[in-house]
């Protein structure tokens, strides 16, 4: 009916009263989340692959871990020896669980006009070789710098866009190992089809470093395959 008795409304009081605790502790909470969110913005600027510090009680304090997955403010980071790797899903700003490593907030920082970087395309999903073309600098109803920066994405047509110095949609361009050089982006091979019992060729839209496989788009498919694998091949390779 939507009416509540007298007797209700006493044992509701009760209730309010243990539930004001938790609220005022929701409350701190979430006043500590925006002052870290203003105070440290590197933290936004965290992708998969970012290298970050964890803290793990079982490992006795701060390690160095990768994130593997964002889903926007939760990431789930790997971290430990090969031989026993964890994962932990947290939220971006927990500042007592994770922190920026000091040398990417340094080499952050040390961007500037024509430094070479990789930016986001949200049409094409992938990653583009790009370059700051720009710099705002940080003012007074600006807090942080400003880069216009050009780029080029996998059917080479140009773009340029405004970025933040720790928006998301920037990274550094990624180091890759000899066997995942050879099948950078844009690179044309020719992946293994179960369903056809054939050769496809595909062309590699972005590479996971952390896990060596790559991304391959053929027709209007995708897949990750790891290059360990013999399901994919250079384009020009013979069998």
């Amino acid at each position: 009916s939507g009416l509540s008795s007298k007797d209700d409304d006493i044992k509701n009081d009760d209730k309010e009263f243990a539930n004001s605790e938790k609220y005022l502790y929701q409350f701190e909470n979430e006043k500590h989340r925006e002052f870290i969110k203003d105070d440290q913005p590197d933290r936004r600027a965290w992708t998969r692959g970012t290298k970050v510090q964890i803290y793990s009680s079982t490992l006795g304090g701060w390690q160095t871990g990768t994130v593997v997955e964002v889903n926007n403010d939760t990431l789930t980071i790997t971290y430990g020896p090969p031989t026993q790797q964890m994962r932990k899903t947290l939220d971006r700003y927990q500042d007592d669980l994770v922190k920026s490593t000091q040398a990417f907030i340094d080499n952050r920082r040390g961007w500037t006009k024509d430094s070479e970087i990789e930016v986001y395309s949200h049409g094409q999903h992938i990653w583009c070789q790009g370059k700051i073309e720009e710099v705002l600098s940080a003012k007074e109803n600006q807090p942080v710098d400003i880069f216009r920066v050009f780029y080029t994405n996998n059917d080479d047509k140009d773009f340029s866009k405004y970025v933040d110095r720790w928006s998301p949609d920037l990274r550094e361009v990624q180091q890759l190992p000899p066997k995942l050089a050879k099948y950078k982006k844009g690179t044309k091979v020719r992946v293994w089809s179960n369903s056809k019992q054939a050769w496809i060729s595909g062309v590699v839209i972005d590479v996971v470093p952390t896990y060596e496989v790559v991304n391959v788009r053929y027709g209007d498919h995708e897949k990750l395959v790891p290059v360990s694998s013999d399901d994919i091949k250079l384009f020009d390779e013979d069998d």
